[in-house]
């Protein structure tokens, strides 16, 4: 939404000597009303979102507790990605500091 003097910036010419809007009301309240509209939308929009969440990871959490084979697959998966950040941050940093020593060391 427009403030009045921004809309007034764009606009050529004299302003007209008589006001054409109904019952003094302006066209920028149009605006607010079709604004307002779409708030009231807007609560089922996140309310919707939370439930989705909800409903998602209860049934992921509910499969590892049920699901023997998939816990036990899951967790495995996690120590395996555990132990490969830890390898590629430790080789990273190994080839960073023999980087800072050369560049330092000459």
């Amino acid at each position: 939404m427009h403030s009045a003097t921004s809309i007034m910036t764009q606009l050529c010419g004299a302003p007209l000597k008589k006001n054409y809007t109904q019952d003094g009301e302006s066209q920028i309240s149009v605006d607010i009303i079709e604004e307002n509209e779409e708030s009231y939308e807007m609560p089922w929009f996140y309310i919707s979102m939370g439930l989705g969440f909800i409903v998602r990871f209860w049934g992921v959490c509910a499969a590892l507790i049920f699901k023997k084979k998939w816990r036990y697959a899951y967790f495995q998966f996690v120590y395996d990605m555990r132990d490969w950040v830890y390898a590629v941050v430790a080789i990273r940093l190994n080839w960073f500091q023999q980087l800072f020593t050369e560049a330092v060391g000459k």
